[in-house]
């Protein structure tokens, strides 16, 4: 019973729009729609030869929608992608940039964190605080492009895959959480069951290979992240190696066997339910 709302920052001819209403979003906001958020044309960031909205257009378009809601008393899921901390960007022509401006990845991440702060500063001080579970997490960590080794290549726990340690963070006004979790190595494949045991959702029929983050040993842990057939294993908090050959232990050979499945199954539409409206 939510009404599941999407802020995409691509154009109406993107695939990535198909495939959010594809999996069911009741409305998905698209660069079209933000004029009228924001009572005035929306600043483009080129993205792969596409007009996409900025991000701080994206997070002032998401603030007044949420303001046109407070007095809505009805359920709502609301998920946000942006696209100004993707690689080879520099910050907004009109963003904030880091110290000198002079690393482009640094300038990025600096207006993303802007942005944030305005939004994260409009909902503690909103209704929704009191009421509304808040989740920031990413897809992967940053491409392995130059700017990002000159910013990163130093730190200790710095390696130069995507496949690397992202940020979760959960807010919950419903929850003790605590203020550091170790995932212990586990990945964003259990992100869907561990946000469904918060909200008390349980035994349940799912397609997910994952599992709460809150059971420990888990008989479904999979410590393998892959990026098509490329396959990497997760070797504690900061150890990532890519897997490049078949003389492999039994376990992480299962493991990609069963990664392999949901593929062909995935590939046959039998993994999810279909949205038969569509």
């Amino acid at each position: 019973n939510y009404k599941s709302i999407f802020l995409s920052p691509h154009p109406q001819e993107d695939i990535f729009n198909d495939m959010l209403k594809g999996l069911g979003y009741q409305k998905v906001f698209m660069p079209k729609d933000y004029p009228n958020f924001l009572n005035r044309d929306f600043d483009k960031l080129i993205f792969n030869g596409e007009e996409c909205i900025s991000d701080r257009d994206l997070f002032t378009s998401f603030i007044n929608l949420l303001k046109g809601s407070e007095e809505i008393s009805e359920k709502l899921f609301i998920s946000l992608y942006n696209i100004g901390t993707h690689c080879f960007l520099d910050s907004h022509p009109k963003g904030v940039k880091y110290l000198g401006g002079q690393n482009p990845a640094l300038n990025r991440f600096h207006e993303y964190d802007y942005c944030l702060g305005l939004f994260l500063d409009y909902f503690f001080n909103s209704p929704f605080s009191k009421n509304t579970f808040l989740i920031i997490t990413s897809d992967h960590a940053p491409h392995p492009e130059p700017a990002i080794r000159i910013a990163f290549e130093g730190h200790v726990d710095y390696e130069p895959y995507i496949i690397d340690n992202i940020p979760l963070l959960i807010y919950s006004p419903y929850h003790i959480l605590p203020s550091i979790f170790d995932a212990n190595g586990r990945t964003s494949l259990d992100l869907a069951p561990t946000l469904l045991q918060l909200l008390n959702i349980n035994n349940y029929e799912h397609s997910f290979m994952g599992n709460t983050l809150f059971i420990e040993n888990s008989k479904n842990m999979i410590n393998i992240a892959a990026t098509g057939r490329k396959y990497y294993q997760i070797k504690g908090k900061n150890v990532v190696c890519e897997l490049l050959n078949n003389k492999l232990p039994k376990n992480v050979l299962s493991n990609i066997h069963l990664i392999e499945t949901f593929y062909e199954l995935e590939n046959q539409n039998r993994l999810f339910k279909t949205n038969k409206s569509l």
